[in-house]
């Protein structure tokens, strides 16, 4: 005969009126939002912390939050170029704007490339990009990534040109 293992469950509203004392390694389940807490034979249901039966959802890794265009041979980072993928039309001068004009999160991504010709990245005054390499994408098509490491300083690595 196989043996059933239950644990106990209810909804989050049920788990919150009850608010119950788990003993310890009792495994509480959440059947509406598919997380559990496990009892520690003290503390409350409310004042445990979550853990979850779902794992990753979707893709993992970097996704693209946006595409934006830019036309003609110059054109600067903007509000909403968070995690965006930048594609010039032509060979592009980029400005990296100073957190004064555009405030930009620590950590953010952006991405460059070209379908015409090669992305040059131009600091603006009081921003430091640090790379080995040129400022310079390698070619049409590379694609370069910068991230705001500091307030004011970028990092920047992918198919550049060398030094």
């Amino acid at each position: 005969m196989a043996t059933r293992m239950q644990f106990r469950r209810g909804t989050a509203a049920e788990w919150t009126v009850s608010n119950p004392v788990l003993a310890q390694g009792e495994l509480g389940i959440e059947l509406d939002t598919s997380l559990f807490k496990v009892g520690d034979g003290v503390t409350a249901w409310g004042s445990l912390a979550y853990g979850g039966l779902e794992g990753p959802q979707g893709a993992s890794g970097a996704t693209i939050a946006a595409v934006r265009t830019v036309f003609g041979s110059s054109g600067a980072l903007m509000e909403g170029d968070e995690g965006a993928l930048i594609v010039c039309d032509e060979a592009a001068s980029i400005l990296v704007p100073a957190s004064s004009s555009v405030e930009f999160s620590l950590r953010t991504v952006i991405y460059l490339t070209s379908d015409g010709g090669q992305v040059t990245l131009v600091a603006d005054g009081g921003v430091t990009l640090l790379t080995p390499d040129t400022l310079m994408s390698r070619t049409a098509l590379s694609t370069i990534a910068i991230v705001q490491t500091a307030t004011d300083v970028w990092r920047v690595f992918g198919d550049m040109e060398a030094a």
